[in-house]
């Protein structure tokens, strides 16, 4: 182990309110549970490095789910994903 990552949460001014640090070794997907958990929020934006079923559904019982659409083999986004995508 020669690393680290770290994760930062802001608030919706910018100022971080938490901060995470993992081995570099560690997945960034499976830390999404822990950067969300006692935020005072209600929309958690992320880009698609979160997209997966375990983290949408960790959001559906507090907040509302800002993290980007990702594109699926052989299934393309639809206009209103890539808008979604666009506002976030």
């Amino acid at each position: 182990m020669l690393g680290y990552k770290g994760f930062a949460r802001t608030d919706e001014d910018g100022f971080v309110d938490k901060i995470h640090v993992t081995p570099a070794n560690f997945g960034e997907s499976p830390q999404f549970g822990a950067m969300i958990e006692g935020a005072n929020a209600q929309r958690t934006l992320a880009d698609k490095a979160y997209a997966n079923k375990v983290n949408r559904a960790a959001l559906k019982e507090k907040y509302r789910d800002g993290i980007l659409r990702k594109v699926a083999p052989n299934r393309p986004l639809r206009q209103s994903q890539k808008r979604f995508n666009r506002l976030i």
